[in-house]
């Protein structure tokens, strides 16, 4: 066990020159609302006050399964940080756009949710 700690202490995977904070911030910001997104769909909607999905039914279906919109909200959150992370190490101005319209969209699905399914 010791070993263990001796190479994480001293080896590193991770150099602190090519650990980008600003990418990894916007990335943690983006994946948390979509994770309240998906917390407040899957708990909300399909239950109560909320019996089908009124603001994107195309995507994860009238009813809302738990399965459906992980995997669809896993999706988004791939493709947006994987267009962020290709578009930051190309020195692209925008690199943050795809996250932030992500976190946009669904910090606004958290908030619908939570104002009309309660």
């Amino acid at each position: 066990m010791k070993y263990l700690w001796v190479l994480i202490l001293y080896c590193p995977l991770v150099q602190a020159s090519d650990f980008d904070k600003h990418y990894w911030s916007a990335a943690g910001i983006t994946v948390a609302a979509i994770g309240a997104d998906f917390g407040s769909t899957v708990a909300l909607v399909g239950h109560g006050s909320c019996p089908v999905e009124a603001y994107s039914p195309f995507m994860y279906g009238r009813r809302a399964e738990p399965a459906r919109v992980g995997v669809v909200m896993a999706l988004e959150a791939s493709f947006a940080l994987g267009v962020g992370y290709w578009a930051k190490k190309h020195n692209h101005r925008l690199w943050a756009a795809p996250m932030l319209y992500m976190t946009a969209v669904h910090t606004r699905g958290t908030i619908n949710n939570l104002r009309r399914c309660q």
